[in-house]
């Protein structure tokens, strides 16, 4: 039995078949391995759901509404401990969700400010290092 909590990644896409496979990609690349990812389609017009579907089962296809309505969604669906919003257009490094579980140990409050942080937008070119950025 794994004794690591789930983390539940939500994920809410409209047409982002383009960017999808890096985020996609960067979680199946965790050193954290009780993940699941909650793919959120947005009534897409392109290939965002089979894209989407060659990384997680769990993909819902629904009525073209509000991102938050789509995160909402995705939150009665996840099963995990900790819920993680996350933009298609992003991309975690990864040790991103070892780091947020581990400081869960150590700080309640830490780890919620965590939670808020966006790791790496495709768009700004931001990133979040855990080992530099959290460690005191």
């Amino acid at each position: 039995m794994n004794q690591q909590p789930l983390v539940s990644l939500i994920v809410p896409a409209y047409n982002e078949e383009k960017v999808i496979k890096v985020l996609l990609s960067s979680i199946s690349k965790q050193s954290y391995q009780n993940i699941e990812t909650v793919v959120i389609d947005d009534s897409s017009t392109d290939n965002t759901s089979k894209v989407a579907r060659e990384f997680t089962h769990e993909v819902y296809t629904r009525k073209h509404a509000e991102r938050s309505v789509q995160r909402n969604f995705g939150a009665k669906k996840a099963q995990g401990k900790y819920l993680v919003f996350l933009d298609s257009d992003m991309e975690v490094t990864p040790n991103l969700y070892q780091a947020m579980t581990g400081l869960n140990e150590t700080s309640t409050s830490l780890l919620t400010k965590i939670m808020s942080i966006q790791a790496q937008t495709l768009r700004t070119g931001a990133t979040i290092t855990p080992e530099k950025d959290w460690n005191g």
